[in-house]
């Protein structure tokens, strides 16, 4: 993108300097990076860019940017084909932060952009959800929400994409660098943005040209509660990548290329309604997709019809659950609060190492413990029931390490719906 000249255009459309120093982004996290990019001033300058008040503005960017922040690492450690967003990522046109016009931002994220072929592998299918989000969650008009996607999009993407120009040989893969850059954070994209979208199906493309500039009712800027929560969902994927470092392999590894061998590929994350408002991120292959999927069919329930977990973490030779389990476990629980008829089996299996008198044991208490910390986190214990089954009913012979651990497991099955 070529820098804006001074004097040409209308001066209120033009981004202040973000930071003095444009090289603190390589020395500084990514979290950092951007809490120091995107300032009072900064939010003052884009909410009278755009006609739309500063509260909006933030709350936009602090949904946006944690969003596709979760977004990139799950597509980076679940998708088939990373290589083509890593392709993309190094596409991205030399943004200036420090100047740019937001004709110019609108004109790097047009159709055929490279911004939006990012998007479009982030989010395969529903390019439009987040849009549609945004206008839902911050009032914000749709003109206004595609400019602030792409101003999103833009910030987060380019130290990436410088990254992945400056990385040797010896340098840490972008998804392993990414993790290593946030963690200790948190996450919560803002509640405002878990609630579905309440838009019309014809909103327009990233490419919209913005609304005319309307008063501002400007507020003072309280500190980004995001920036306190950004480290939740990314700490979350630490543990489940930490996790495949256990000698007997969890009820779930991670989405590495030696777990698809056990689990197969998850597929991208992606929004789910529920009926109850409720939204859910998860994995297009996870159980909680399929699960739903079998709950709103009009398949009738059966004992032989079984849904395995594949993102529950248990300690080596031990009921108790890794803190990375609650993300599925809380998914669950929404599940159950969103359709109030269904009812649970829970099943606990091992492979056959050991004696059958601690393979019933072990299996048992894993279920048992999985049904206890859905209770916990709020699942009504009377549509729960768990159950060990020890070595039976293996999915794969015990005849490798590999199908061993695909023996070692947690099902859950639907009783009543």
């Amino acid at each position: 993108m070529q820098p804006h000249v001074h004097g040409q255009g209308d001066p209120s459309h033009v981004f202040p300097a973000l930071v003095s120093e444009e090289h603190r982004d390589m020395k500084e996290n990514i979290v950092n990076s951007l809490e120091n990019k995107i300032t009072p001033a900064f939010l003052e300058s884009v909410s009278a860019m755009l006609g739309e008040n500063t509260d909006n503005v933030k709350l936009a960017l602090s949904g946006i940017i944690p969003f596709l922040l979760n977004k990139v690492s799950g597509h980076l450690q679940y998708s088939e084909t990373p290589s083509v967003f890593l392709k993309l990522l190094r596409e991205l046109p030399e943004l200036n932060t420090q100047n740019f016009t937001l004709s110019e931002l609108l004109r790097i994220s047009g159709p055929d952009s490279v911004i939006r072929n990012l998007l479009t592998q982030l989010m395969p299918d529903s390019p439009d959800s987040l849009q549609k989000t945004v206008i839902n969650a911050t009032k914000t008009t749709p003109e206004s929400a595609n400019a602030l996607i792409a101003l999103g999009s833009a910030l987060l993407f380019k130290p990436m994409r410088d990254y992945l120009y400056g990385r040797t040989q010896q340098s840490l893969s972008l998804k392993s660098w990414l993790q290593k850059q946030t963690e200790g954070a948190i996450n919560p994209i803002p509640a405002a943005f878990l609630a579905p979208a309440a838009v019309s199906d014809t909103v327009k493309p990233v490419s919209a040209a913005p609304a005319a500039p309307q008063p501002v009712v400007q507020k003072k800027s309280s500190k980004w509660p995001w920036l306190l929560l950004l480290l939740l969902i990314v700490l979350l994927l630490l543990f489940l990548l930490r996790g495949c470092g256990e000698k007997e392999a969890p009820v779930q590894a991670q989405q590495s290329s030696d777990s698809r061998s056990l689990w197969g590929d998850l597929g991208a994350f992606f929004s789910k309604a529920l009926p109850d408002g409720k939204t859910l991120n998860i994995p297009q292959n996870g159980v909680e997709n399929r699960l739903i999927a079998f709950i709103e069919s009009n398949e009738p329930v059966s004992a032989d019809r079984w849904f395995s977990f594949d993102r529950l973490l248990f300690k080596t030779n031990s009921a108790q659950l890794e803190p990375a389990s609650q993300e599925q476990l809380k998914n669950i629980v929404e599940i159950l609060r969103a359709y109030p008829k269904v009812k649970l089996k829970l099943g606990g299996y091992t492979d056959n190492t050991g004696t059958d008198e601690i393979n019933m044991k072990l299996s048992q208490d894993r279920a048992d413990a999985v049904r206890q910390a859905l209770i916990e986190l709020g699942a009504d214990n009377t549509r729960i029931e768990a159950q060990g089954y020890g070595s039976a009913h293996p999915v794969a012979p015990n005849d490798t390490d590999e199908n061993r651990a695909k023996n070692r497991r947690i099902d859950i099955m639907v009783t009543e719906k």
